[in-house]
């Protein structure tokens, strides 16, 4: 569930016969707060429900990246282990009014064991770094890939969220 907002701006240019057009695909968000989180395999759907229903569109972007994917970007941000996925989430505002405490309490008090092993950004830089490690996967799995005598092709698959435990037991015994 990414989502990019941009705005188009067309410029006129006495030289030119034709407007000029300029497309800005940063966000006009005013406030953001990036989360990774390690989250066992059967409570990502109704974690990720949870989250939805207390914050609605101040979600604006969530990634789900396994233990394979972790270890493979060597970060020291996130641990996971094989019965767990890493969820990297996005909550953004037009305005400064960004205030997640209560959906933060809701959350520790339903998923302590996710709450405990969730990490907040603090910064700008923060949340940079947190995206980065999402951004630096595909080139983890390149060099995996190459060490492997393999080729690298990279894909993201969409899968209905709400059988992922299910999805990820059933290729872990197929590939057995």
């Amino acid at each position: 569930m990414s989502i990019i907002i941009f705005s188009i701006q067309i410029k006129s240019d006495i030289f030119l016969s034709s407007p000029k057009i300029k497309l800005n695909t940063e966000p006009e968000w005013q406030s953001s707060l990036s989360s990774l989180s390690s989250v066992p395999l059967h409570q990502i759907t109704p974690f990720r429900n949870q989250i939805k229903a207390l914050v609605g569109s101040k979600w604006v972007a969530g990634e789900l990246m396994d233990h394979q994917c972790i270890e493979a970007a060597k970060t020291p941000l996130i641990k996971c282990n094989r019965n767990e996925l890493v969820l990297l989430n996005q909550f953004a505002s037009t305005s400064m009014d960004l205030n997640l405490d209560q959906m933060w309490e809701t959350l520790v008090e339903k998923f302590p064991e996710i709450g405990a092993k969730t990490i907040i950004s603090n910064s700008r830089s923060d949340e940079q770094s947190f995206w980065s490690l999402r951004h630096h996967i595909s080139d983890a799995n390149r060099r995996w890939s190459k060490e492997q005598n393999q080729t690298y092709i990279g894909y993201d698959l969409d899968l209905p969220k709400s059988t992922s435990a299910k999805l990820i037991s059933e290729f872990r015994e197929y590939l057995k």
